[in-house]
């Protein structure tokens, strides 16, 4: 099935709105909107999963200019057709080379709640987009624009490493069960094959090589559910395994 077919249709549309709106604000500097995430990748949930979004611009703004650009986008998000919005606005530049991640300006939400937005000026940079933006590249659905191999360069292994682990930190230090142990399963895939996935799929991937294990069927539940609890001793010990794995330092 291809990338097109697999994005639920409301999600696309959507993203087309956010499209027009980036169009109306930055005409012709435009570079492009991308899908990447459970959108693209399978295991969309509206009432779990975020929409999740690179746009890509030519040129870089003032804190002004991200500003009012953040702001309009985040009026779309009682619109949104997931439980909430990831979005970030980069230049063509970062795209192609990422360097520190900095970004024009990012907005995140809840479709129930009200827009965050985080203007990139004098932030010290994302290292969230060094994987979404290789998702990017890989298996992103081109809303508008070039397609995204045209867009977004290779990311190198070691890089992609890297930044997993630092989401593998962030589940330890304050994530929750589902997450934190689908996120590990994600890990381990990529530390096995090289690929990148959702969680869900990871989720799934990993039981099919370890039928009935506990802990991940268990966050398969817990992450459709919605629940939230704290990841566990077990979980937590899980989610280092897969830390240890990534960086070579472990066994599966």
């Amino acid at each position: 099935m291809s990338v097109a077919a697999r994005a639920p249709h409301r999600v696309v549309g959507y993203a087309r709105q956010l499209t027009m709106v980036l169009h109306t604000l930055s005409g012709s500097d435009l570079v492009g909107l991308y899908l990447h995430g459970s959108a693209v990748l399978g295991g969309f949930s509206p009432a779990l999963s975020d929409v999740e979004v690179l746009a890509v611009v030519g040129q870089p703004g003032n804190a002004a200019r991200q500003f009012r650009t953040g702001t309009a986008l985040g009026r779309t998000i009682d619109r949104c057709p997931g439980r909430g919005l990831e979005l970030t606005v980069l230049t063509a530049a970062t795209a192609r080379s990422l360097g520190d991640c900095p970004f024009e300006v990012r907005v995140t939400g809840t479709a129930t709640g009200s827009a965050h937005v985080i203007p990139g000026t004098g932030h010290p940079g994302n290292p969230e987009l060094i994987v979404h933006a290789e998702l990017c590249r890989r298996y992103g659905l081109a809303v508008s624009g070039p397609p995204p191999d045209r867009v977004f360069g290779p990311v190198g292994v070691e890089r992609l490493r890297w930044a997993m682990c630092q989401q593998l930190d962030w589940a330890l230090a304050q994530g929750g069960q589902a997450h934190g142990v689908l996120s590990a399963c994600r890990a381990l895939r990529f530390a096995a094959e090289g690929s990148l996935c959702a969680k869900v799929g990871a989720g799934r991937w990993y039981l099919a090589r370890h039928p009935h294990h506990p802990l991940v069927a268990e966050a398969l539940v817990l992450h459709q559910s919605g629940d939230r609890r704290d990841l566990s001793g077990p979980g937590a010990r899980f989610v280092a395994e897969a830390r240890a794995r990534l960086t070579g330092t472990g066994t599966e």
